[in-house]
């Protein structure tokens, strides 16, 4: 018992979360069981929810990591927030990519460094409450501010409390 984490080389890691707090690592030989939190890097790691769930926290480490998986992401933070099936949320995770099912995206007081992919489904992003500039150029795709590397496979846009300009590029 105890709250236990385990911390990726400093390498292109892929760690797949199978199990209630359990899962696979680069480099981990039988994966790894009981471990709470996740730490990244300092090379790009990617973390995949894929049937299991974290009783604690991700944290990227630095490079451009990314998050896939969870059906809802509120981001709160710079490159932080919570996840659906992380307890604890995530920090330095700067991409953050949805299911083949129906994803929301919701920026409140965070932003990203990276991009957002809603997959396949029906997926919904919500802007933050600023001032937000969307400029749609491409099939459900596009950029809006404190999105860095702007979104793909999103259908459905929502504008925060703030005016909001959507522009058909």
């Amino acid at each position: 018992a105890g709250t236990d984490t385990l911390t990726g080389g400093n390498v292109a890691n892929t760690w797949t979360i199978t199990a209630a707090t359990g899962g696979t690592l680069t480099g981990v030989t039988g994966g790894f069981t009981n471990i709470e939190n996740l730490v990244g890097g300092t090379v790009a790691d990617s973390f995949t929810l894929s049937g299991g769930t974290l009783a604690g926290s991700i944290n990227g480490g630095t490079g451009s990591n990314t998050l896939a998986g969870s059906t809802a992401y509120v981001v709160t933070g710079v490159d932080s927030g919570t996840a659906t099936g992380v307890t604890g949320g995530f920090t330095n995770i700067g991409n953050l990519t949805g299911t083949a099912g129906a994803d929301t995206f919701t920026l409140t007081t965070g932003t990203l460094t990276g991009a957002i992919d809603g997959l396949a489904g029906t997926d919904t992003l919500t802007g933050g409450n600023v001032a937000n500039t969307w400029t749609i150029t491409a099939a459900n795709g596009g950029t809006l501010t404190g999105v860095t590397g702007g979104f793909t496979n999103i259908e459905n846009l929502v504008g925060g409390t703030v005016a909001d300009r959507f522009t058909l590029s």
